[in-house]
């Protein structure tokens, strides 16, 4: 296989993964998912935890908290949204739910 063939493959396989996000995360059901996603990442806050007894930051939980925090936002680069899109989207449900 070509190195043209490869990178057309990659761009359509991309291109299918971008829509597939798009079409789950579509819609109010899609944005009140996103919006407890970054609620339950941490996205807006910092990942960094401290433990409640000692003060000491807690390194297993911070690093629990910043991979939570990558997964949000490898999907929210997937959908190719925008920080004032997902600001956008956590106080609409916000709102809802109160």
């Amino acid at each position: 296989m070509s190195i043209s063939e490869r990178v057309m493959r990659r761009i359509q396989m991309i291109t299918g993964l971008r829509s597939r996000y798009r079409r789950v995360f579509d819609g109010r059901d899609g944005d009140a998912v996103l919006a407890d996603l970054a609620k339950f990442c941490k996205v807006g806050r910092s990942s960094v935890a401290t433990s409640r007894i000692t003060g000491a930051v807690d390194t297993h939980a911070t690093m629990l908290a910043e991979g939570r925090r990558e997964v949000f936002l490898h999907i929210a680069k997937v959908l190719r949204m925008t920080d004032e899109q997902i600001n956008e989207i956590m106080e609409r449900e916000h709102e809802r739910t109160e």
